[in-house]
């Protein structure tokens, strides 16, 4: 093996091991994953000249639900064959899951830092693969970790900051919930990625109306702010405030207002807390805190949006050996939660009570409002004492003596 350039010790051995593994799991699934199938198809829709949001381009009565500029992305791999793009997709986010923890590591608290980060990495991608958001977008085919990588990298590595905001504005491109980082770097007054990312988001818009002018006047003047093309927006695999909302305040205007004041507070905690946290060093919880923000104020957040665990959970378990009986509560139980997930069937039969039902039901959303406010309760308490640090005299050895 080793004169072939394999080293069975490496992490690289290690990862093509569980990529072969979870890759023959998959394609025993579904050779062809729903959520893949419904890209190429609108990738071919594209390629084809026909109008991408039609009612006949669908999968399943799944239909496109991305912006144009995504649907322009998958024209040409829908012209390959389905498994080999099906493959090519399944190595990508592997790939993607790899630098999402890796990057992670680098970033993270120091406890997690150092020379053993690759090997950490290696580990921790079987590892989190369990994991219902990781497994299930692995297993529908979805874009969720390559988007999140190219996100983090985006943000985190201070490497390329002539082009930093690209990947953020590529991400809110193909997908609009990365759109919250843009708003981030705008409110925290970071100029120029504020203004690569916002232009080429805008960008990517303006590839849309050049190339399917029809398909973009659609989706941003019809489709954009309308749920109900996404499918049964109340069912358990959506794991958003509206959701919850939806599932406990069925049909009535008063949640949307709710929603909406839930919403904008949510954000602009998510947005406090985030610049305080990276004022402070902790530019991957700022990560963790905007990533979490964008799922609960979404619409929209299947149970496979919420790879933004990862990075909470490597901070989470960057903090034990600082942290005190409830830091271990917490992480165990907000780990456990994503390995179960919340979208499980037996889930209407395991627990007898409704409010054992409710909270399991939206686990993900209780999950994400807890962490959330520990993160700005704590950089609240954390600013407070700054403050106070600052404003409280200095005494002198020799006034302390005399006392004076």
């Amino acid at each position: 093996m080793r004169r072939l350039g394999w080293d069975p010790r490496s992490p690289g051995f290690l990862l093509c091991v569980v990529a072969l593994l979870v890759l023959s799991v998959v394609f025993a699934r579904d050779p062809v994953p729903l959520d893949l199938h419904v890209y190429l198809v609108a990738g071919s829709a594209v390629f084809h000249g026909h109008p991408l949001y039609d009612p006949a381009v669908q999968v399943r009565g799944y239909g496109f639900t991305y912006p144009p500029f995504a649907a322009l992305l998958f024209a040409l791999p829908s012209t390959l064959a389905a498994v080999l793009a099906s493959s090519a997709m399944f190595v990508l986010s592997l790939v993607a899951l790899a630098v999402l923890i890796r990057i992670s590591l680098r970033y993270g608290p120091p406890e997690l830092t150092g020379s053993w980060n690759r090997w950490a990495a290696a580990l921790l991608v079987p590892m989190l693969i369990v994991c219902e958001p990781v497994r299930i977008t692995l297993w529908n085919g979805q874009i969720n970790l390559i988007l999140a990588a190219l996100v983090a990298w985006d943000f985190l590595d201070r490497k390329h900051d002539r082009i930093r905001g690209v990947g953020i504005g590529l991400a809110a491109g193909i997908k609009l919930t990365p759109g919250v980082f843009i708003l981030y770097l705008l409110c925290t007054r970071q100029w120029r990625s504020a203004f690569i990312a916002a232009g080429t988001f805008l960008g990517t818009l303006a590839i849309g109306y050049v190339v399917l002018p029809h398909d973009s006047t659609r989706f941003w003047l019809h489709r954009v702010l309308n749920s109900s093309t996404t499918g049964d927006t109340a069912r358990r695999g959506n794991q958003s405030l509206f959701a919850t909302l939806e599932r406990a305040m069925p049909g009535t205007t008063l949640r949307n207002a709710v929603w909406v004041g839930l919403a904008c507070l949510t954000l602009a905690v998510g947005l406090w807390t985030a610049a305080r946290v990276e004022s402070q060093g902790k530019r991957l919880l700022a990560l963790a805190v905007l990533g979490t923000t964008s799922c609960l104020i979404s619409p929209v957040s299947w149970t496979h949006h919420w790879v933004w665990f990862i990075p909470t959970a490597i901070v989470l378990l960057g903090g034990l050996r600082t942290g005190g009986r409830a830091s271990y509560a917490f992480t165990a139980v907000y780990l456990t939660l994503f390995v179960i997930g919340c979208n499980k069937p037996p889930l209407a039969t395991t627990f007898r009570w409704q409010l054992g039902r409710a909270v399991f039901g939206n686990g993900y959303v209780i999950a994400g409002v807890a962490f959330l406010a520990w993160v700005a309760i704590d950089a609240a308490r954390r600013s407070r004492h700054n403050v106070e640090s600052e404003r409280r005299p200095t005494t002198t050895h020799s006034e302390h003596l005399t006392g004076s």
